[in-house]
């Protein structure tokens, strides 16, 4: 399975998965230093906030950015701040310097450095891929991401509640680096891109490009609908569940160690998700994708209700699953439907699209939780994201999406 890939297919993967260690293991590190100060749970989404707005505002140039320059170079760079800034992130905890505004600008500067890397690896797996193994290196994408997602949570939450928050964003600061040296392994070539239409591209303005990645998205209604609902699920649901979450864990279910296993929990069950999509995909593998991602709502439910922590975990396993089912096949999609030229634009505009309103989400899981309760704010996340998943379902563009010889065929009207 791994080893049928190419040693640049290989060498991203293994990036990916360190990267992912110090992208989720930062989040953790950052939460339980606001704490440990006796910040609020609008402290929290204040902090956590702070690095998705940049993230947010920033996509359409990394996007651009990466569509025109060397990507390898651009990940390598964004990594390097990213190790630089969680390094310092752990001496202003380790110096006791930690206070929210400080932590909140370090997040600042994170984001930003982030919405460059993104993009850029979204556009380096169909660069460094053969066609013919694009669907099986996606769900290896995934599954490295998930794997990531699995590490990172869990040596970063036994980490700050035995060490502390300082040794967590250490630990993201080594994860960096290591992601960057597998980032130096990968061939600097742009094989699959003509090196006119590179030239060219660069003597088209930013606004532009960035026209041109909106025109791409809304020329495919499966494509533009997934993204707006998926954006609405993170200002209702997602976003107030990353601030009242980690609040609740560390109250009702024994502390920082246990968000850090629940965020575990999801990750291993995005890893089988994301190898059970490495099987022969559906005819219709959105519709499917669109249906088993309302198995993971009852985590909310079970998690607002302080239910013992065995059964939130499994019910956050079931919903790690279907997200990273649906990841893989997403992705795959997208790479199918877009020439190579444009898909960091198309993923800036699909993380965009999807999290534009997480940060508000944070801001509103924080100032609502301390009006009506964290529970009530995850109880309301779990009807809206039902009702948006149902939604989903039930657009005609979703059942329209489908394999045919290989390739994604869909009706004349997208």
């Amino acid at each position: 399975m791994f080893k049928s890939l190419n040693k640049d297919t290989k060498a991203l993967l293994l990036s990916r998965v360190s990267s992912m260690v110090g992208s989720t293991a930062l989040p953790i590190a950052l939460t339980f230093a606001v704490l440990d100060r006796h910040g609020s749970a609008l402290d929290v989404g204040v902090v956590v906030a702070a690095s998705d707005l940049p993230f947010v505002l920033l996509l359409l140039v990394g996007g651009v950015v990466a569509d025109r320059h060397r990507r390898r170079l651009i990940a390598l760079m964004s990594d390097g701040i990213r190790s630089l800034i969680s390094l310092s992130i752990t001496l202003v905890i380790a110096l006791h310097m930690d206070s929210v505004l400080i932590l909140t600008l370090l997040s600042v500067l994170w984001g930003s450095a982030r919405a460059f890397f993104v993009p850029t690896i979204a556009g380096m797996v169909p660069e460094v891929t053969p066609a013919e193994q694009l669907h099986r290196a996606n769900s290896l994408v995934g599954a490295s991401t998930s794997l990531g997602n699995l590490v990172g949570p869990a040596l970063a939450g036994l980490i700050v509640a035995t060490m502390g928050p300082a040794e967590g964003a250490l630990m993201a600061c080594a994860a960096y680096i290591t992601s960057s040296f597998f980032l130096a392994r990968v061939s600097q070539s742009r094989k699959d891109i003509d090196e006119a239409v590179t030239r060219d591209k660069k003597r088209v303005s930013f606004l532009r490009e960035i026209k041109e990645g909106y025109i791409a998205i809304r020329s495919k209604s499966w494509a533009f609908w997934t993204i707006v609902i998926f954006g609405v699920a993170h200002l209702t649901t997602f976003g107030p569940l990353f601030v009242v979450g980690p609040v609740i864990a560390a109250r009702d279910l024994g502390g920082a160690a246990s968000w850090g296993y629940i965020v575990a929990a999801e990750g291993v069950g995005a890893l089988i998700g994301s190898l059970l999509a490495m099987r022969r995909p559906p005819r219709h593998p959105l519709f499917r994708a669109d249906t088993l991602m309302l198995l993971g709502v009852p985590s909310f439910f079970l998690l607002a209700l302080h239910v013992d922590l065995i059964y939130i975990l499994l019910s956050v396993a079931v919903s790690g699953v279907t997200l990273g089912y649906f990841g893989s096949v997403w992705e795959t999609l997208l790479q199918r439907s877009y020439p190579l030229e444009q898909i960091s634009k198309v993923s800036s505009y699909d993380w965009m699209g999807s999290t534009a309103l997480l940060p508000l989400g944070e801001a509103f899981g924080g100032a609502a939780a301390g009006v009506f309760g964290e529970s009530q704010v995850l109880i309301f996340g779990g009807v809206a994201l039902l009702t948006l998943f149902l939604i989903l379902v039930a657009l005609p563009s979703t059942r329209r999406v489908r394999y045919e010889q290989g390739g994604v065929i869909r009706s004349a009207n997208n």
